[in-house]
């Protein structure tokens, strides 16, 4: 079963929050824990300096719809790219390897 998180919005910020952080949004974590595949938003070094403040309080009471709204807008959802999340060997397994390309840094 896939899940799709289709923005950047308040389930996707307090799924990846949840995740984040123990003992939080535990409703939307365990909500996706049955999906052998979760597609949402990126959520990474690029992000991580809003989620953090957000989880710290800094833009108002976690999970408030002032501090849910000023954390999405500063994440610039729109310019998010997707990831994907294989959770399970069942879903690992669907995979087919295509190619592998040397990029030079």
């Amino acid at each position: 079963a896939v899940y799709d998180l289709k923005k950047a919005d308040k389930n996707w910020l307090h799924f990846v929050a949840g995740n984040r952080k123990k003992g939080i949004f535990e409703d939307e974590v365990t909500k996706l824990q049955k999906y052998d595949i979760i597609i949402g938003k990126i959520a990474n070094d690029a992000t991580n300096r809003v989620i953090t403040a957000y989880l710290n309080n800094a833009y108002g009471e976690v999970g408030s719809r002032s501090a849910d709204r000023t954390a999405i807008s500063l994440l610039l959802p729109n310019k998010l790219s997707n990831q994907f999340c294989f959770k399970t060997q069942d879903s690992v397994s669907c995979l087919e390897f295509v190619e592998a390309v040397e990029v030079q840094v």
